[in-house]
């Protein structure tokens, strides 16, 4: 049996312009053991809260950007020391294309757990 829960989901994925970053920053990914067609084969889905209306989902996007942007950079790369300065919902948007979802069911029979990351 599927549930509705009371949240939204996005689904991030790395434009060109994250891949050209990376690149200058750390090297070849390509060569490495993950590319970032290997990562935007496999996507990251954040839960958000519920969104209602087109309005929010900026609201939600400009809230959080910072915080899917740091995440998604320590997948990549540990030292922080080589991370943009400006971390901003502009660069958030040129890194990554964003899919949102308004409906999210829990098909699970175990109960979610939260780990901290």
């Amino acid at each position: 049996m599927a549930y509705e829960i009371n949240r939204s989901a996005i689904l991030i994925k790395g434009t060109k312009k994250f891949q050209e970053y990376l690149i200058a920053t750390i090297g070849d990914i390509t060569s490495g053991d993950k590319g970032i067609e290997e990562m935007n084969s496999d996507p990251t889905i954040y839960l958000i809260p519920e969104i209602d209306d087109e309005e929010m989902k900026n609201e939600i996007l400009e809230e959080f950007c910072k915080d899917i942007l740091e995440n998604e950079l320590s997948g990549w790369i540990t030292d922080k020391k080589l991370w943009p300065r400006k971390r901003d919902f502009a660069l958030f948007k040129e890194w990554f294309d964003i899919t949102f979802c308004s409906m999210v069911y829990d098909l699970g029979d175990e109960k979610i757990e939260e780990i901290e990351v």
